[in-house]
């Protein structure tokens, strides 16, 4: 039988713009990665599998949001029950799903909240690009970043791996490993094969490239979630 694990220090107390906040995190029964947080009147939730499939979920006093990625090509956003499903292997003929997926995220307030929390820790991030931050911190990050690609943030990617290359770089000088530089590591892997399929996906032009890109930039967090689980198992120990 798989062993249950979680992390040391299961529940602690940080101090989020808005509000204090609990999160927890660790190894499921199911051998899943899992987040918890509540902080700015927002609920956060997020199981991640070994292979990069996560889903993530979001709730307010009015709104509850579920997005599932599954096999790096399958994106489903749904918010109060309104749903978009795109299949990145049909989203270039049919680039309008792109669009509604977008309207969709500009028109949720928990979306809304829950990226001004995770634009707070990468203003924290960037103020001291070589600050250590925790687990947790780290999750805001990757997450958001995803959060804003799908609004259209064509840049949240390359800002997620700027800072991360950073501490990659220091890390190989230091000559350390932990977990985090493992996931550093990892991300590293992910983001250049993100850059040649960019490549590619230019080499398609208007009108396709936009949908290629997407399919692109959920690949590279997809993988990306698949580090975040082994940074996540990695820390985590027996009970």
């Amino acid at each position: 039988m798989q062993t249950v694990r979680s992390l040391l220090a299961v529940l602690a107390v940080f101090a989020w713009p808005g509000a204090a906040s609990a999160q927890e995190m660790g190894i499921n029964e199911q051998n899943q990665a899992y987040f918890r947080l509540t902080a700015g009147g927002v609920t956060i939730q997020k199981v991640a599998e070994s292979n990069g499939d996560f889903t993530l979920r979001l709730r307010n006093a009015a709104e509850l949001v579920v997005l599932d990625v599954r096999h790096e090509k399958l994106v489903e956003l749904s918010v109060n029950g309104r749903t978009t499903r795109l299949n990145l292997q049909s989203l270039q003929g049919d680039p309008r799903k792109l669009t509604e997926l977008r309207v969709l995220v500009a028109s949720s307030s928990a979306i809304d909240a829950y990226r001004s929390i995770a634009a707070a820790v990468e203003s924290k991030a960037l103020e001291d690009v070589d600050a250590n931050l925790s687990v947790a911190e780290e999750t805001l990050l990757l997450d958001g970043a995803f959060v804003a690609s799908l609004g259209g943030d064509r840049a949240a990617a390359r800002r997620h791996f700027t800072r991360l290359a950073r501490k990659h770089r220091l890390i190989r000088v230091r000559q350390t490993r932990d977990c985090v530089g493992d996931y550093v590591t990892f991300v590293n892997w992910a983001f250049n094969l993100y850059q040649k399929c960019q490549e590619e996906a230019m080499k398609t032009g208007w009108p396709y490239y936009p949908a290629l890109l997407f399919g692109c930039t959920t690949m590279y967090y997809a993988r990306t979630q698949s580090a975040w689980w082994q940074m996540i198992a990695c820390s985590a120990v027996p009970v």
